[in-house]
């Protein structure tokens, strides 16, 4: 089933996703030695993109393969707690901040951003070259950790793009595109965010 959202993004079918994750899968146990992360960008929802989910949003995207992307809305906290979505669960207590809409498909799963010098735990991937996606229940609960939470930012749900989408809709407009740094894929503060990235982009197209 689709998403009955035009732009930006088409939400895959279950099935899709489900290979997408497989590939993933196939990418953190494959051989890293002298790999480079493939192509991420920030995406800042354009003002004229109006969409209940996307509209003034921040995004990041990473691609994964043949054109597919996968990523986070960065700057929608919830109000769930980790402790609430998982009562019991030891390694959640340690986690302070709310979790974060990190978009629509797969609502029922748990992901990680994390910024690490060097791979954090088996089960991750490589968005930056300090930054890693925690996809695997030994990934996230080493990012529960005391010492890992302040590098730490926990999602719930994730965008998928399907081949050739991403770039369809940066073509069309729905989004200014940013390098991918630290600061932006975990910013200190994400209110008021996009409305400064929105600025500063606007000011820069005027000088060129």
């Amino acid at each position: 089933m689709y998403s009955h959202h035009r732009l930006p993004v088409t939400v895959v079918s279950l099935l899709t996703f489900l290979s997408i994750l497989a590939f993933i899968s196939l990418a953190w146990n494959a051989p890293a030695l002298g790999a480079e992360p493939e192509e991420t960008l920030v995406l800042v929802a354009r003002p004229t993109l109006s969409d209940p989910i996307y509209g003034r949003s921040i995004l990041v995207a990473h691609e994964i393969s043949g054109g597919q992307h996968v990523g986070f809305i960065l700057n929608k906290p919830t109000e769930l707690r980790m402790t609430e979505a998982f009562p019991g669960h030891a390694a959640s207590k340690s986690v302070t901040e709310p979790l974060y809409l990190g978009g629509p498909s797969d609502l029922n799963a748990v992901f990680a951003l994390v910024q690490s010098r060097t791979s954090p735990a088996d089960g991750t991937l490589a968005l930056t070259n300090d930054i890693y996606i925690a996809i695997s229940d030994t990934a996230l609960d080493k990012a529960m950790t005391p010492a890992a939470e302040e590098q730490s930012r926990f999602f719930v749900g994730v965008v998928v793009w399907r081949s050739g989408e991403l770039e369809a809709e940066i073509k069309q407009g729905a989004w200014y595109v940013l390098k991918a740094t630290p600061e932006l894929v975990l910013p200190k503060r994400t209110s008021g965010l996009w409305e400064e990235l929105v600025r500063q982009a606007e000011i820069t197209a005027k000088a060129i």
